[in-house]
């Protein structure tokens, strides 16, 4: 099998399981039907969701546990708790630094 469609079909297999796991686990935020959105924004989308979790999972500042990242049409919101506005502020900064990431709605809130 050549590499380039092994590939294609990882990402399409990873972004199937997404959607199926993540319809009904984000509460309170918005999840267009698929059919909105074209095979290469969903992959977009789907790559940016990756990169930012990663990125605030690295982070040993911020507690990735506690934030929960959509992402819809290169737009990514963030929703959860941290404990300190550094690591609110820590967690926009890093989804903002993402490529192709449009903008960012960072509704993190501090609980202390």
């Amino acid at each position: 099998m050549d590499i380039k469609l092994f590939k294609i079909l990882l990402i399409l297999v990873f972004v199937s399981s997404n959607i199926i796991v993540g319809c009904g686990s984000s509460i309170g935020s918005y999840h267009a039907p698929v059919e909105q959105r074209s095979i290469k924004t969903t992959l977009n989308d789907s790559a940016i969701y990756t990169k930012v979790k990663t990125g605030i999972s690295r982070n040993k500042f911020v507690d990735a546990r506690l934030i929960v990242v959509d992402v819809f049409n290169g737009v990514v919101t963030l929703t959860g708790t941290v404990k300190t506005q550094s690591m609110r502020i820590t967690a926009g900064d890093t989804a903002r630094r993402v490529r192709n990431v449009l903008a960012v709605k960072n509704y993190i809130e501090i609980k202390y």
